[in-house]
């Protein structure tokens, strides 16, 4: 057979373009057009290429490489999250290491004096573990900061000298020989009060599963996972806003959840789910075993934007 095939063959109509294959078949030989529908953008050429989509221009990637989207500054975190210390289980924990004798943290409100200290000596200038921090926070006036290098003095209390409506994270800036915590390097209300943030023992970052939105940004939620040591968890996502228009609650909703068997894991996208400016965003789990050896690990990567 020849190539192209005659419509209403030995009558004559019009004329297709096909490709004799040699074997008693023919294929169509088509041209790409592009287009909308009723509409002809003519044929794809060098210099009428087919429209892609470019997987850097995905949000969360031209947030972290560009550190913009839409020309509005943005960047992309994940804040991690463990909880292995259990009240009972019923309540929703928060996901965080420090509060053994509370299932929630209480929100800070930008007037508390805070310290931070140390369980060991050796979390000091000169020591073996860490020997400075940096700490990321919420200011009275909703807005991110990062303090500089504070230097630690083992296991006697240094005043930090902001307030906060929230701590974000605390990392370490400098180590010892040892190249983490020595102990738990603990955040707290001045004189010994409550803790609100804590780097534990062989770590250098804390896990303390939430964030709040600074002022004049918002957030979307792009994807998160989770794992479940030794007893089953009832995992959560939650923030500070309404389902309906996304707008700021002061109550924690329900964003995502999943239930995970003991010993297991999952992680699944969040689909750019919204968190206005000021709000909180929260990884809880309800612990079907308050045993001493049972842990939840989280953590939730995000996109925070310029509004």
């Amino acid at each position: 057979m020849a190539d192209n095939t005659t419509l209403n063959a030995g009558v004559g109509g019009d004329v297709f373009v096909t490709e004799d294959l040699g074997n008693g078949t023919k294929v169509a030989v088509s041209k790409l057009y592009v287009g909308a529908h009723g509409v002809s953008g003519g044929p794809v050429t060098p210099t009428n290429p087919l429209p892609v989509i470019d997987s850097n221009t995905e949000p969360a990637f031209a947030a972290a490489s560009a550190l913009s989207i839409g020309g509005k500054l943005a960047s992309v975190h994940r804040i991690l999250g463990r909880r292995s210390a259990w009240v009972d289980t019923t309540s929703q924990h928060d996901m965080v290491e420090f509060a053994s004798t509370l299932a929630t943290e209480a929100n800070l409100t930008g007037i508390e004096s805070l310290e931070i200290v140390s369980s060991s000596a050796n979390d000091t200038l000169a020591g073996t573990g860490v020997q400075s921090v940096v700490i990321t926070y919420i200011d009275a006036s909703g807005n991110q900061q990062t303090t500089t290098p504070v230097a630690l003095n083992g296991v006697t209390p240094v005043a930090l000298s902001f307030k906060a409506l929230a701590i974000q994270w605390m990392e370490a800036s400098a180590t010892g020989s040892g190249g983490a915590a020595a102990g738990n390097i603990r955040v707290r209300i001045a004189g010994g009060g409550a803790e609100h943030e804590q780097i534990s023992i062989g770590h250098d970052t804390s896990r303390s599963g939430r964030y709040m939105v600074p002022a004049g940004y918002h957030a979307h939620l792009v994807r998160w996972s989770g794992h479940a040591i030794n007893a089953d968890q009832d995992m959560q996502v939650r923030s500070t806003a309404f389902e309906h228009d996304r707008s700021l609650s002061t109550v924690l909703h329900g964003d995502a959840s999943f239930y995970l068997p003991s010993n297991g894991s999952n992680a699944e996208p969040l689909d750019y789910i919204t968190v206005p400016s000021l709000g909180r965003i929260k990884l809880t789990t309800i612990a079907a075993s308050a045993g001493a050896t049972v842990r939840a690990d989280a953590n939730f990567t995000f996109i925070v934007a310029q509004n």
